[in-house]
Formats: C-alpha cells, sequence, structure tokens
C-alpha cells in the first residue's frame, strides 16, 4: 500500500528546480514515477550516510516520517 508524502509546495518546487538546474533536459519525457524514484534514491542515499547499516533496520515509511524534513533542509535549504 502507498504512502502519502506531504511536501510543502515551496519544497516540491526548490526540488524540482533543483534537478532541473543541475541536469539541463526536457523532464516532459518523464513522469511523476521518475521524479518519485530520484526522490527515494536521494532520501536513501542520505539515509544511509547518516544511519549507515541502522538505516537498514526500519520501514522506509518509518524514515520518511521521522527523518524527511531534515533531509529536505539539508538538501534544499530553507526556502
Amino acid at each position: 500500500m502507498a504512502k502519502l508524502l506531504t511536501l510543502k509546495e515551496s519544497e516540491l518546487i526548490t526540488m524540482v528546480k533543483t534537478i532541473v538546474e543541475q541536469v539541463n533536459i526536457d523532464l516532459s519525457q518523464y513522469d511523476d514515477n521518475d521524479f518519485t524514484d530520484a526522490f527515494i534514491f536521494l532520501f536513501r542515499t542520505w539515509i544511509s550516510n547518516k544511519l549507515g547499516e541502522e538505516s537498514k533496520k526500519y520501514p522506509f515509511s518509518f524514515l520518511l516520517k521521522k527523518y524527511v524534513q531534515e533531509f529536505l533542509k539539508e538538501s534544499f535549504g530553507d526556502k
């Protein structure tokens, strides 16, 4: 069952702008699943660096609830 992730509009806009600025490509060829996959990849990498092997003990939904705001702040700043 999918979990609903709530982001502030400004956080989502900042995330997309950051991706677009770093990769100068036409994003129209990608759909929401691609962006979700990119977010999960970045979040899992960040969690792994932060917690190490400990991160593998917890379900993704728990890690997301507990660390998503910290991840967004560290990755994209306070905007």
